[in-house]
């Protein structure tokens, strides 16, 4: 009996040293991560990310042990919280079209004989040689033009936006000297209907392949890429949790970079990598991926490719300075500077 007292008291006693140790660990670490949350660092140990889309920015959840970090990028709410993990998160109000400028129908429209796309600080849209909408600079006259998608490094080219219109919308790039401003323009209801910074790639008629059907990969104000549809309004397709984003023509999928390079269809990732990636093809049923590394040479960054299939397996012993035409039986190559 005796025996069994002081058997029970260990036990006890050794439950409560764990208890203290257990108590003091936890409250270490969440002072920690208290006094990282107040200099806008994640915990030191998350045990679950989650990712939310929310009007032109994301939501980062970061669940620790008890309590959850919330870092809110969105275009009407940017701030950091600290909480129990029961917290729900706060309700973002959804885009408010009324924080855009109101369009003026009153100014003159100059004669424009040679169809040009601007006259002073007017924006003239035309197609089938029709005048179908004109538009007032609010920002910049000098900043103000028609919307052509940004360049690609990778490819060394732009891309111009087909028309620079789709269904109802136009897309006008006016830009102030402090900021980049690209308005998507509802040209029945003359509203502007959505901002973005950049817009990456159109997607009708564009044969460079940069997009599909009636969607576009644009870049909020965080300079993180997500896709937008056009279809009916203005919808994110797919939300801003990404720092790159490519539309691959030939084997139509996306090649994206978030934790990791992934060439995707955003119903499965084909493909993943922490090699940067630019495209992604598909010859004789299997894909192979084309990658690009970068050198410096006489103070310049070159660009230098390589082609793999799905076991990461190079086709090229040498790299090349460009790719010009991969096909089921050739890869053209070109190694001049």
């Amino acid at each position: 009996m005796l025996k069994n007292r002081k058997r029970r008291k260990k036990i006890k006693k050794t439950f409560e040293i764990l208890v203290l140790i257990s108590f003091i660990s936890w409250t270490s670490i969440f002072l920690i991560d208290y006094y990282r949350a107040n200099k806008e660092q994640k915990p030191i140990i998350t045990i679950k990310k989650v990712t939310t889309s929310c009007p032109n920015g994301n939501i980062s959840e970061y669940y620790g042990l008890g309590y959850v970090y919330r870092d809110y990028k969105c275009s009407n709410l940017e701030e950091i919280t600290f909480q129990p993990f029961w917290t729900k998160r706060k309700e973002i109000p959804e885009e408010d079209a009324s924080q855009y400028p109101d369009l003026s129908t009153k100014y003159e429209i100059y004669d424009n004989p040679n169809h040009q796309s601007k006259i002073n600080d007017i924006l003239y849209f035309y197609e089938n040689d029709e005048l179908i909408y004109t538009y007032k600079c609010q920002n910049s006259q000098e900043g103000c033009n028609v919307a052509t998608s940004i360049k690609d490094n990778f490819n060394q080219r732009y891309s111009q936006l087909p028309m620079a219109k789709y269904n109802n919308y136009v897309f006008i790039n006016d830009s102030s000297a402090n900021e980049h401003i690209i308005y998507i323009v509802d040209t029945t209801k003359n509203e502007i209907v959505y901002q973005v910074k950049d817009i990456v790639a159109a997607t009708k008629n564009n044969n460079e392949g940069l997009g599909i059907k009636d969607k576009y990969i644009v870049i909020n104000s965080q300079d993180k890429y997500g896709i937008i549809s056009l279809e009916k309004e203005v919808k994110i397709s797919t939300p801003y949790n990404y720092d790159y984003i490519k539309y691959n023509t030939q084997s139509n999928t996306y090649t994206v970079k978030s934790k990791y390079w992934m060439i995707t269809n955003f119903d499965e990732n084909l493909y993943v990598s922490n090699t940067q990636l630019v495209d992604a093809y598909y010859i004789n049923e299997k894909l192979y991926i084309k990658i690009v590394k970068e050198k410096k040479i006489d103070d310049q960054t070159i660009y230098t490719y390589n082609i793999l299939d799905t076991e990461h397996t190079p086709l090229l012993v040498d790299e090349a300075y460009g790719l010009e035409n991969i096909n089921d039986k050739f890869i053209t190559i070109n190694n001049f500077l």
